[in-house]
């Protein structure tokens, strides 16, 4: 019986079979998997894809706003979006596996189609190979098999399910429309009729508006949902990628795959030349583009993909399959990410006589605030930084998330520029809740570090640094032992705009030394200049890695991994903060390192500029200069012994430093070791200022003078010279017991 409805051309026997698939399908559909959660993940959107059904708030993502269709949501807004959402999938997975096997039963392909369910499609439910890919095998369907053009009525329900599918996500509807698009216009060129081709394009962008509009709850979100995935394809090819390297034999197998497929469609179907060359590249990119997504972007959709080779009846054909499919063997065997999870058994997933929001915030219970924040929020608006939203999920919070809810997914200046005009205008929150990362390993952690070795600051500059300028710090706290802080509106808002005039010029590889600020956040804003290699490479690939370097004023290097597009909107200079509310450690000097030559012209311009940030706390480090020194009496002048051992005075960049050491031991009441030790210097307004030093254990003092009370007698230091009117002095100032020391019978003179 099923040989007779794999072979008939019967309409009522293709139903048959479609019944068939379709309850499988249903039945295999298992309510476990169906719905998700964020735990243990970043893929916070999916506790925004109800947005369609609550609030006015529109989701704009590369997930759209149905795509709670598929199953993808934290909690299904109700039974009856359950229900449609699980037709729908079963629907969906249906249309691809009856179009795969009524191929396979045309052309007797039963052993192509065994061995790629058994290498890759065991699955049975993989969505993104079914909205990908049934576009595709719609095209092999009418090519080789009907052999004639699609008439009106089925092209402009193609345009019109291509439309919708923009909204489910929007790769889904790209890949539909160049899919069939590409094909009906290869047949329009054959044929030279060119009226089909005209209905798709035409009827797919009334779908994509009469669907906007009836999804959208503002008008313009239609346009701002396609430069928002415009913006999100190019940030993510560019920033959001590994290092690592795929050896030229990966290559090699993409090439040879995607030579012998074509050599088997120019002879044979030329009009899916276009289609099968479109997708592949758009798999390359997707898949290849940030690698650890290889498997499920290109793998498993290639495999079904080169089964076209198998849709001919000449058999030795079939030989070019199994070319293509040992090729994608070893794209596979490549050691980079680990492989799929076991399918769930079925089960009810949820108990919808609970609401959405209860079902979900009992998902994220490890996300509860303390009562205290929960009470000081009460009903006001809050949003969530860098992008843990879990957090009002899990306490139920009146959530009003900025346009890209994701820091790290805010991947082009202009996404951030959008997120900076939200907290700038008068729709911005009350509160915002800033919280460490998710890779956060407890209290001491560094709360400002991102993942993939970045530094959240720099990740959205405009964001941040709109957030840092309106709110301030009302509360820290800790919540699973990582930190949190809740940032409360300010009664007036503060516009950010980074420095037009760039005056500074410096290369790859050499350190800038920063300007000084007492209690501002520096920001340096390099304009760094692509070279036409670049652009080629994140158009069709993938960006290089930039790297942000800092010195620290103890002299260690802090490396972090540097958004490309973003930087021109401003990366922290100094200080570096590491803990929360806003604590951090003077840097003095930055620089970039890339990891190739040919990515970046060599030198680049940058400016420099200072945000206020109230709450600042920068711990005095090495090497800090000081205007004046806190003590509550000042001792006799000389009432000290001690030496500079070495004084070196280095031009590196242009500009004096000097490295400096020595012991220093007070004589008022026999021989002790101050509690700290300063270098005082004039400069050239003739002010005096001073400069931060560490403390070193000199047991050869001690031994010397046999008095254990000098061990901490040494001193060390390296810092910038300030710019004199002639020669300098540097001598030493020390404190004990809060009273001040001035040692001037121990100088150094430098020209």
């Amino acid at each position: 019986m099923s040989q007779s409805i794999i072979h008939s051309d019967n309409k009522i026997t293709d139903l048959k079979l479609f019944a068939i698939i379709f309850g499988v399908m249903f039945a295999y559909l298992h309510p476990a998997g169906f719905n998700g959660s964020t735990l243990q993940t970043l893929e916070q959107w999916m506790n925004m894809t109800n947005h369609m059904f609550q609030g006015t708030n529109d989701f704009l993502f590369s997930y759209g706003p149905l795509f709670w269709m598929t199953g993808g949501t934290v909690a299904q807004y109700s039974e009856f979006s359950y229900w449609i959402s699980l037709v729908f999938m079963s629907l969906v997975a249906s249309l691809f596996w009856f179009y795969l096997m009524r191929l396979c039963g045309y052309f007797s392909a039963w052993f192509p189609f065994v061995v790629v369910v058994f290498l890759y499609l065991y699955q049975i439910i993989i969505p993104t190979n079914f909205f990908m890919l049934t576009p595709l095998l719609l095209v092999a369907w009418y090519e080789c098999v009907r052999k004639n053009v699609l008439n009106s009525r089925t092209v402009v329900l193609l345009a019109v399910v291509t439309g919708m599918l923009f909204y489910i996500r929007f790769v889904y509807g790209m890949t539909a429309m160049l899919s069939i698009g590409a094909y009906l216009f290869s047949k329009s060129v054959i044929d030279k009729k060119i009226k089909a081709t005209c209905l798709f394009v035409l009827f797919s962008l009334l779908a994509y508006f009469v669907f906007g509009l009836s999804i959208f709850h503002h008008f313009h979100n239609i346009k701002d949902y396609a430069i928002v995935n415009s913006q999100l394809s190019f940030g993510n090819a560019v920033d959001m990628t590994f290092d690592n390297v795929l050896g030229g034999n990966v290559w090699l197998a993409i090439f040879v795959i995607f030579a012998v497929t074509n050599l088997f469609l120019i002879i044979n179907y030329p009009a899916m030349v276009l289609t099968f060359n479109i997708l592949l590249l758009v798999l390359v990119k997707l898949g290849f583009g940030r690698a650890d997504h290889y498997p499920g972007y290109f793998v498993l959709p290639v495999s079904v993909m080169v089964m076209v080779t198998c849709f001919h009846h000449q058999k030795w054909w079939r030989g070019v399959f199994a070319i293509t499919i040992c090729s994608l063997i070893y794209i596979s065997s490549v050691p980079i990410v680990a492989g799929f999870l076991p399918p769930v058994p079925f089960y009810t997933h949820e108990n919808f006589l609970v609401s959405p929001e209860d079902r979900a915030a009992e998902k994220y219970h490890d996300y509860l605030l303390p009562n205290d924040v929960t009470q000081l929020i009460g009903a006001k608006s809050v949003d969530v930084y860098p992008y843990n939203n879990e957090f009002l999920l899990a306490n139920k919070l009146n959530y009003r998330h900025r346009p890209l809810f994701q820091n790290f997914m805010t991947l082009t200046p202009r996404l951030d520029k959008m997120n900076q005009a939200f907290f700038e205008s008068e729709d911005k929150p009350d509160f915002v809740l800033w919280h460490a990362s998710t890779f956060c390993q407890g209290q001491t952690c560094n709360s400002f570090e991102g993942f993939d070795r970045k530094y959240a600051l720099n990740e959205d500059p405009l964001t941040s640094t709109a957030v840092m300028l309106n709110y301030h710090v009302v509360k820290h706290f800790y919540v699973n032992n990582k930190p949190v802080m809740l940032l409360q509106r300010n009664t007036d808002t503060r516009f950010f705009q980074p420095p037009v005039e760039d005056n500074h010029r410096a290369t790859f590889g050499q350190w800038i030394t920063i300007p000084y600020s007492a209690d501002s956040l520096v920001k340096i804003f390099p304009v760094f200049k692509l070279t036409a290699f670049a652009r080629f490479k994140n158009t069709f690939y993938r960006g290089d890695a930039l790297y942000v370097h800092y010195l620290m004023a103890n002299g260690e290097e802090k490396q972090y991994r540097l958004n490309i597009l973003n930087s021109v909107s401003g990366v922290v200079a100094s200080p570096h903060l590491y803990s929360f509310p806003f604590h951090g450690e003077r840097v003095r000097k930055i620089k970039f390192t890339v990891s190739s030559d040919n990515y970046f012209a060599k030198d680049f311009s940058y400016a420099w500029d200072n945000i206020p940030l109230k709450g600042i706390n920068i711990e005095p480090s090495v090497g800090e200069r000081l205007s004046h020194i806190e003590y509550e009496g000042e001792a006799t002048k000389n009432l000290c012994t001690g030496v500079i051992d070495s004084a070196k005075v280095s031009t590196e960049n242009g500009e004096p430093e000097v490295s400096i050491q020595g012991w220093l031991a007070l004589t008022a009441t026999g021989l002790s070791s101050p509690d700290r030790v300063f270098i005082r210097g004039t400069d050239a307004r003739g002010e005096e200022y001073f400069i931060t030093t560490q403390t070193v254990t000199r047991g050869d003092v001690a031994d010397s003078f046999k008095n254990n009370a000098l061990q901490n007698s040494g001193y060390k230091s390296w810092f910038s010279l300030p710019a004199t009117t002639g020669d300098n002095v540097l001598s030493l100032v020390a404190l004990k017991d809060k009273k001040l020391y001035r040692c001037d019978n121990i100088n150094y003179h430098y020209h």
